[in-house]
């Protein structure tokens, strides 16, 4: 982060050159013009530079005879300067006529900050960005913030808040590596948390395998924290499991703040008070290189410092001085590793890269919050109407599809006003489709013509009793397992103030009928796989 931070000055620096460099070389005429005309009547300098001023007007206030070098310079050169003025102010009313109809579009999406991926955001965004410093840009009706330091970013905030705030169809997206997710005063108020986003995404496009069991994470800042907890939100695959996380970084922090984490994994070497078929988290005190053993037993390497460079420098480590299995690393530049080494067949894999962080799913989320809206839809819909759910479904007056109960008044009303908990509930059970998707699709190929949720569907349908109990005991554990990282608790009474939820408990403790529910996780995840 400190090398962006420097990164970042040393850009803002060749900004104010640049446009310094401008500034001089439109006044040079004006300069040389002024001495030499000052040359020209003896000493008066206030007559001389007002009449350097005319040349930029085609204005030539002497004969033509009596002009000496430096006037000769700067009468032709001052032509030139008004020109470049003239296009750069009719460039300027072109690019505000582009951005006032830009913003009026209502997937226009502005872009404030500066941040090294601002010019990649607006191509990824493409023709909707507006990436422009004129107020007219504060119209869009979504505002994406990204700077180098948050402390630039709330100082924008305060400078613009009334640009920014009070509009209720303004969605404001802030960028972050830090700033966790949280209920705020602004409904339009959304935090991209990148590391999280980052680790989402790791775990969706890098599966975890039935064969990998000893995962090592090297590094424990932002990114590493959020690779561990994705990683435990996603790698819910059996009812009992026996993985190991190895965390390689200072963690005391995340212990005391994730303090109901032993509820659902091991945490430590602790074998008498080990639970078996549970996974385990162990905080390593030592440096990474000094277990040797469990750096050549891993099944997978992550390297996830915040500080890019520190992941190379570890890769080089590990591969000149260990024989190494798959290596994960968040690096900038995919192409940085393509230079150094054969990635294909050192099975090194990058992850984070810019191109990947700047890609608009990463920052809008919208694919992600369109699953989760259908997922909370789907809840809706089956639920009494005493306890929030559609009167119009309850009654049996409304056929709508999932794709149109989301834009429903009824669920937006309802959508709007949850908590990030309870919004970010549905983004885990959104994110766990792929893994429940592959353990469905395990000796199966997708045919031709057929729908992927039916033939999922079908698969389901196949399984046994026991099977497809299993299945639902798989969907409770990371229900579970979400609640537990947010340190709620089991009590008999569900109290939402104070994070006590009365279905804390074993799949087995469950009331038949709250088993049969989670069978709903499955048949939303074939619907939303049918409308795509």
């Amino acid at each position: 982060m400190e090398d962006l931070k420097c990164d970042a000055m040393t850009e803002k620096r060749k900004r104010r050159l640049r446009q310094t460099v401008k500034f001089g070389i439109i006044a040079s005429p004006f300069v040389i013009g002024g001495i030499g005309f000052s040359l020209l009547y003896g000493g008066s300098v206030i007559s001389g530079f007002y009449d350097a001023l005319c040349l930029y007007g085609l204005q030539l206030n002497v004969d033509k005879e009596d002009v000496n070098l430096l006037i000769n310079i700067a009468r032709w050169a001052a032509p030139c300067m008004t020109v470049a003025v003239l296009f750069t102010v009719l460039s300027a009313v072109f690019k505000n006529m582009q951005v006032r109809r830009k913003v009026r579009k209502k997937d226009a999406a502005a872009i404030h900050g500066d941040s090294r991926y601002i010019p990649v955001v607006g191509q990824k965004i493409g023709k909707h960005a507006v990436v422009s410093e004129s107020p007219l840009s504060f119209r869009a009706p979504r505002q994406i913030l990204i700077f180098d330091t948050d402390y630039e970013m709330f100082q924008y905030l305060h400078v613009h808040e009334k640009d920014l705030f009070g509009n209720p169809d303004k969605i404001l997206y802030l960028c972050t590596e830090r700033i966790a997710r949280g209920s705020y005063k602004e409904q339009g108020l959304q935090i991209c948390n990148l590391a999280e986003n980052c680790g989402r995404a790791y775990w969706k496009e890098n599966l975890l395998q039935k064969d990998e069991k000893i995962i090592v994470i090297i590094g424990f800042g932002n990114y590493g924290q959020e690779i561990l907890n994705q990683g435990l939100l996603m790698n819910v695959r059996d009812i009992t499991s026996d993985l190991q996380y190895h965390i390689f970084g200072n963690s005391k922090e995340y212990q005391h703040l994730h303090h109901k984490l032993s509820r659902f994994v091991n945490v430590g070497n602790d074998k008498e008070n080990r639970v078996e078929g549970r996974d385990s988290v162990i905080f390593h005190e030592e440096l990474w290189y000094e277990d040797e053993a469990l750096i050549q037993a891993a099944d997978r390497i992550i390297l996830a410092y915040d500080e890019e460079e520190r992941n190379l420098l570890i890769l080089n480590e590990l591969h000149k001085y260990f024989i190494m299995n798959k290596i994960y690393i968040k690096v900038f530049n995919e192409q940085i590793l393509k230079t150094l080494w054969d990635i294909e067949k050192m099975q090194i894999v990058p992850y984070g890269t810019d191109e990947q962080m700047c890609e608009p799913e990463m920052i809008l989320g919208e694919s992600t919050l369109i699953r989760a809206k259908m997922c909370h839809a789907t809840y809706i819909r089956n639920a009494p109407a005493e306890y929030g759910g559609c009167r119009e479904k309850e009654a049996g007056s409304c056929q709508k599809t999932l794709n149109a109960c989301i834009s429903c008044p009824h669920f937006l009303q309802d959508w709007n006003s949850m908590n990030y908990f309870t919004k970010y509930s549905n983004v885990a059970q959104a994110d766990h489709m792929c893994v429940k998707e592959q353990i469905l699709m395990e000796g199966y190929t997708y045919p031709k013509g057929v729908k992927k949720g039916d033939f999922l569907k079908e698969i389901y349908r196949n399984l046994s009793d026991e099977e497809k109990n299993k299945m639902r005991e798989i969907e409770h554990l990371r229900w579970m397992r979400y609640h537990y990282l947010q340190n709620w608790d089991y009590a008999p009474k569900r109290d939402k103030q104070k994070h006590f939820h009365n279905l804390l408990v074993d799949f087995s403790d469950l009331a038949l009928e709250e088993q049969m529910k989670d069978d709903d996780t499955y048949n939303t995840m074939f619907e939303i796989y049918n409308e795509g």
